[in-house]
C-alpha cells in the first residue's frame, strides 16, 4: 500500500468536542469503579463498627453519598467541557484547516505554521469510535481524525485497515 490517505477539517472546539467526549468515555469505567469501591468500603466499615447504629442509617447515608457524588461528577464534567472548549477556541490555530496524510510509513500533519511527520511506531495506541479515530502519541494526549474529514468512506476504511496494522488498535462502540 503506497497510496496516501488524506483527511482534512477545520480545527475548532466544535470539531474536536466529539474527540474529547470519546477520550473521557474511555476513563469512565475506571472512575466509576473507584467511586463504587470507596462507597462499598465505607459501607462495610460502617457495618463492622461496634456502635449500635441502625442499618437504615448506613443505607440512607450510602444512597445520599452516591447521589451527591453523582451530582459533583456531572457538574465537574460540564465545567471541564466548558473550559476545554474555551482553551481550544483561544488557540491561534482555531479556525484554520488541519490536513492529515497517512501512508505505510508515517502520518503527516499540516497546520498553519506547524507541520509534523510522525512514524507509526511512535503512537502509543489508536482507538476507533463511531465519530472518528483517536491517535495517542502519549497516554492522555490525542490527535483526532473525524470520520467526516475523509474524502470517502472507502478512504476511511483503508485508513482503519492501516491503523489496525500499524498500531495497538481498539474499537469503542
Amino acid at each position: 500500500m503506497n497510496e496516501e490517505i488524506t483527511a482534512s477539517y477545520t480545527f475548532n472546539a466544535d470539531a474536536l468536542l466529539p474527540a474529547y467526549r470519546w477520550h473521557q468515555r474511555r476513563k469512565l469505567r475506571l472512575r466509576l469503579s473507584v467511586f463504587l469501591v470507596i462507597c462499598v468500603t465505607a459501607f462495610i466499615y460502617g457495618l463492622s463498627s461496634s456502635r449500635e447504629v441502625p442499618i437504615s442509617i448506613y443505607i440512607v447515608g450510602g444512597v445520599a453519598a452516591l447521589l451527591v457524588g453523582l451530582l459533583i461528577w456531572m457538574a465537574s464534567q460540564y465545567a471541564n467541557r466548558f473550559f476545554w472548549k474555551r482553551r481550544i477556541n483561544a488557540m491561534p490555530v482555531c479556525g484554520k484547516e488541519v490536513k492529515w496524510i497517512a501512508d505505510k510509513d508515517t502520518v503527516r500533519c499540516f497546520l498553519s505554521g506547524a507541520d509534523s511527520n510522525i512514524q507509526w511506531n511512535l503512537f502509543y495506541e489508536s482507538v476507533q469510535t463511531p465519530a472518528g479515530t483517536l491517535l495517542y502519541p502519549q497516554r492522555n494526549l490525542f490527535y483526532w481524525l473525524p470520520k467526516t474529514a475523509f474524502a470517502s468512506e472507502a478512504d476511511y476504511s483503508r485508513f482503519l485497515d492501516l491503523l489496525a496494522a500499524k498500531t495497538k488498535y481498539s474499537v469503542i462502540s
